[in-house]
């Protein structure tokens, strides 16, 4: 999937990044040229993409990690105003802090990417949190 980064679909940025995926470089790169030139269209691919990651099986805590930074990137585009769109991000971040509280544990077991122990005491769960409430609606 583009927004896990997966495959083919990794968006190469830095190279000294650990995360999943360099999000920034990617929303630069790829996803708002795309939403130059597919405003319409990228409302209902972006949530329909949304809510596959909530439920991605192979790794659940990836799926909700990459929620939270392309809905933080979204939010912080649409308010540098580098992207025009009208949407609403208000019920996939009130969906988001729902599926974070209910796999707190989980989060806060987890040290990859941003819950590495030099960025955080509660493993993802706090960087995910940081990020949600950055996200400006």
């Amino acid at each position: 999937m583009f927004l896990l980064g997966e495959k083919g679909y990794k968006c190469i940025g830095r190279n000294d990044m650990g995360e999943p995926n360099d999000y920034l470089f990617c929303w630069e790169s790829e996803i708002i040229p795309y939403i130059k030139e597919n405003p319409k269209k990228f409302k209902d691919i972006f949530f329909n993409a949304l809510h596959e990651l909530f439920f991605y099986k192979k790794d659940k805590i990836l799926g909700i990690y990459s929620v939270a930074n392309h809905v933080f990137w979204c939010s912080y585009f649409i308010n540098k105003a580098s992207i025009n769109l009208d949407i609403d991000l208000t019920e996939i971040i009130n969906e988001l802090s729902i599926i974070v509280d209910l796999n707190k544990d989980a989060l806060r077991k987890d040290k990859r990417w941003a819950g590495a122990e030099w960025n955080s005491n509660n493993g993802l769960l706090e960087p995910i949190r940081r990020l949600l409430s950055r996200i400006v609606t």
